[in-house]
């Protein structure tokens, strides 16, 4: 009878254990208030939230190297600092953020003696996590592409003659990046008048050893080959999710036929680059001002809103583990 006993009181305590255990994913969110917030994708708390990170500015872009537990955030001039580092580099890997490293690259002085700073606009680490792709707004620099900046000697090494953003899908090799688009349509006013243009969808490869795009295939093409919209030898498992132009719809494509699937109408603008598809394809996280929201996949509905408190600039999902959180089996 004791054995009884004591077998289900095990029994009991490990079923608690497993409801009361921290989910495998948490979303890393940077906000306007330059703190960091990392949210338990399971329960939706706010588990950490950091100081102030007072080497930022604004924020615009995000990346994060899970083997490194490095988290890396571009700036932009907020107008309120004096100033900033367009280039962070912060440590995640003790389930707190601390300060590692910070850039400035290149930068001019006024006859005042205050500095000129650069900032960048978007970056993409590189799939071994030597080089980042960044989007560097220098009056000296082309502009509209990316310029490589190697991680091992904190340089800028060289330019691609095209834009490698946040949203391209690295290959596993790490030799191409892909562009994905849906099909669509928006209004342009030409010469006082409104006139609707309309674009097929398509891919899009850059070969980033060679510097080149290699293709540009079609909707129509993708569709006839049944591949359809996914990167080449690829096959994505879940819709294609776009934010519209004005920003204040998400729309689902079937990737086999590129048909419409459903259309949500959010209370305020997004971003692109912060729709984010975890929890194993059946959720995207997005925000809208200083929410968060979870969607459902499958049913195009909003499962939750998140309330953050502050304007949030940008998302991404990590695992538990990469930002030195322990999750209970």
């Amino acid at each position: 009878m004791k054995m009884i006993i004591t077998i289900c009181c095990i029994l009991l305590l490990t079923i608690c254990h497993i409801a009361n255990a921290s989910s495998d994913e948490y979303a890393i969110v940077v906000g306007m208030d330059k703190r960091i917030y990392m949210i338990d994708l399971d329960a939706y708390d706010i588990n950490i939230k950091s100081n102030v990170i007072d080497e930022l500015g604004l924020p615009t872009s995000i990346d994060f190297d899970s083997n490194k537990n490095k988290l890396y955030i571009s700036s932009e001039n907020d107008y309120v600092s004096k100033t900033y580092y367009p280039l962070v580099i912060l440590d995640v890997s003790k389930g707190k953020v601390s300060l590692f490293d910070k850039f400035k690259l290149d930068f001019d002085k006024r006859e005042d003696g205050r500095e000129i700073i650069y900032p960048i606009y978007d970056l993409k680490l590189s799939r071994n996590g030597k080089v980042l792709h960044i989007g560097y707004a220098h009056p000296r620099k082309k502009l509209g592409v990316s310029h490589i900046f190697d991680l091992d000697e904190n340089e800028l090494k060289g330019t691609l003659d095209f834009a490698i953003r946040n949203k391209h899908i690295l290959s596993e090799d790490g030799k191409y990046a892909y562009e994905i688009w849906p099909s669509g349509q928006r209004k342009i006013k030409t010469n006082g008048e409104f006139k609707t243009k309309k674009w097929s969808g398509g891919v899009a490869t850059y070969d980033l050893e060679k510097n080149m795009k290699v293709a540009k295939e079609n909707e129509e093409s993708l569709m006839k080959s049944s591949r359809g919209l996914n990167p080449p030898r690829m096959q994505i498992l879940y819709p294609l999710l776009q934010i519209q132009r004005d920003r204040k719809e998400v729309i689902a494509f079937n990737r086999r036929n590129g048909k419409e699937i459903w259309r949500l109408t959010l209370s305020g603008h997004a971003n692109q680059e912060n729709l984010i598809v975890f929890d194993n394809n059946k959720k995207a996280l997005l925000s809208v001002h200083e929410e968060m929201l979870v969607i459902d996949i499958k049913k195009g509905s909003i499962l939750k809103e998140i309330n953050i408190g502050t304007m949030v600039t940008n998302i991404l999902v990590v695992k538990g583990k990469d930002i030195g959180i322990d999750v209970l089996p």
